[in-house]
């Protein structure tokens, strides 16, 4: 099952960058799914001990094999350092393109419109399961120009926009209604992957490095809020959206924003609730969930 490398001077080319570790049950299902869309695929490997390299190697992919450092922004840089294509796609392996949409990113990467406004990333729309079975809507940041200056920053909930943006303070986003599942969400998976230790020890490093960063506050209320700890999690919510600023990016703000009135509900504190609805409404009048809550 190997992609079909075109390097077409009329058409942007696409490099596909993951970083996996053990990821044999989602990885053929997210690299079948972008099949013929992107032109090459370059799989991070982080000590996986199960059939994931072969799979990977399976669909075309070039595998490098990198021992893990506490450091999701070093493996996926090392990824990019790789790429060879006019534009970069990141997805993780519990993540797949709704692939009959898939084929027109490319149509979409070819128009005028991203030349002549500069578009240097584009805003995949994700559609995440949550485990407790319903879903979530949000556009994400998922694909840049391929820059030596665009790199992740971030031991944990890595980012790239905050050092793009110094790179290139006027650059602007595009947005497309592509749609991404993402299932990494699901109970099970987090299970699976012991991802709630790893990500509160990775979180208390970061938290300890970088105290003024607010965000940190919020995916920590995350980590409080899978084990039932509704008091902590109410806490580092509160402590996020008293502290972000204008560069806070408006999914991550309506998603504190809708955590904080789901605690608060799920405490029986109504009062509270009332009141901090109608402050989250009068910020987002358009997102329906704070109606809903």
């Amino acid at each position: 099952m190997n992609f079909s490398k075109r390097w077409d001077m009329e058409e942007p080319s696409i490099s596909l960058c993951m970083i996996v570790k053990n990821e044999e049950e989602y990885l053929p299902k997210c690299l079948g799914s972008v099949q013929g869309m992107v032109d090459e695929i370059i799989i991070v490997d982080t000590g996986s001990t199960d059939e994931t390299v072969a799979i990977a190697k399976s669909f075309g992919a070039k595998v490098i094999q990198m021992p893990w450092q506490d450091s999701f922004a070093d493996a996926r840089n090392r990824g990019f350092e790789e790429a060879k294509g006019d534009w970069i796609l990141w997805l993780d392996a519990d993540e797949e393109m709704n692939v009959d949409e898939a084929d027109k990113l490319k149509e979409l990467l070819s128009r005028d419109t991203i030349r002549e406004q500069k578009i240097e990333g584009i805003e995949l729309a994700f559609c995440h399961h949550m485990e407790w079975g319903g879903v979530e809507y949000v556009h994400l940041l998922r694909m840049v120009r391929n820059r030596p200056e665009y790199r992740f920053e971030g031991r944990i909930h890595e980012q790239i926009l905050p050092g793009m943006l110094r790179c290139n303070p006027g650059l602007q986003l595009g947005q497309v209604d592509i749609l991404v599942h993402h299932y990494g969400y699901l109970l099970k998976n987090i299970d699976a992957q012991d991802k709630k230790r790893r990500n509160r020890t990775l979180l208390q490093q970061v938290m300890a490095e970088s105290p003024e960063n607010p965000e940190y506050f919020y995916y920590w209320g995350i980590e409080l809020l899978r084990t039932n700890d509704l008091e902590g999690a109410l806490g580092s919510m509160k402590v996020f959206l008293n502290r972000a600023s204008s560069n806070i990016g408006k999914g991550i703000l309506t998603s504190a924003h809708k955590y904080r009135l789901m605690v608060l509900k799920d405490l029986e504190r109504y009062h509270d609730l009332i009141r901090d609805s109608k402050e989250s409404i009068a910020l987002f009048p358009r997102f329906t969930d704070l109606y809903h809550l």
